[in-house]
């Protein structure tokens, strides 16, 4: 499955009014306190984005708990004392021809509906701040299933460049690599292998779970992946 990520300007920017002044912006750790705002944000930024409905809120609360997740590496970002957007990361490995090497991936990231395609960067902001964390952390390298066209931006990279390949060996668009050290993944080529967590996530589950939200019907539309 991807894992599903949200973009800036990904949302249609003609419906939505001019956004409130920014009064105050931060980035940090996610508090126990915060997960449900968190997750109601996950829900609203992703709803009917990729498939109908979303899984990327319910993902996110069973990520928590597992022995993947890397709490000290994920971000939420406050705007005017509300949760705007988060990115939250967990560890992934590369099979190479002698050994397994571990990196890491990241998903989801989300910006609440308010803040998409305003030009404030929540988005951007989060990836900058969370990929120098990493990087002073020593990790080599990140693998994602993404948005081409945003993390391109930002200079993620297709894994084709690096020898990287999905375990039936192509290499699709959405599959890219940011080096965090140098040739932190161009040394390692191999089959890039996310986590079995994302493979067990329950579709029944995460639609009782979604019923917890008011949220809009579940629907299908002409760009969902």
């Amino acid at each position: 499955m991807k894992n599903g990520f949200s973009q800036d300007a990904g949302t249609l920017t003609w419906l939505r009014s001019k956004p409130e002044p920014i009064k105050t912006l931060e980035i940090r750790p996610e508090l126990e306190t915060d997960f449900n705002d968190v997750e109601t944000m996950i829900n609203q930024a992703f709803w009917n984005k990729f498939q109908p409905s979303s899984i990327e809120a319910y993902l996110l609360q069973q990520l928590r708990k597992s022995a993947i997740y890397l709490p000290e590496l994920s971000r939420i970002t406050i705007v005017n004392g509300e949760v705007g957007g988060g990115i939250f990361y967990s560890k992934a490995e590369i099979q190479t021809k002698n050994q397994k090497v571990s990196i890491l991936t990241f998903g989801p990231l989300g910006v609440a509906p308010r803040w998409q395609g305003t030009g404030i960067g929540i988005g951007t902001q989060l990836l900058k701040t969370t990929l120098a964390l990493a990087k002073q952390a020593d990790y080599q390298g990140v693998v994602i299933t993404g948005v081409p066209n945003y993390y391109r931006q930002h200079g993620f990279q297709p894994t084709v460049n690096f020898g990287i390949t999905l375990p039936d060996g192509t290499t699709p668009d959405f599959l890219m690599g940011y080096e965090l050290q140098q040739g932190g993944l161009r040394t390692i080529p191999g089959i890039y292998q996310e986590n079995e967590f994302f493979e067990k996530l329950s579709l029944t589950k995460n639609d009782h779970y979604n019923e917890r939200f008011n949220q809009r019907p579940a629907q299908w539309f002409p760009q969902q992946l």
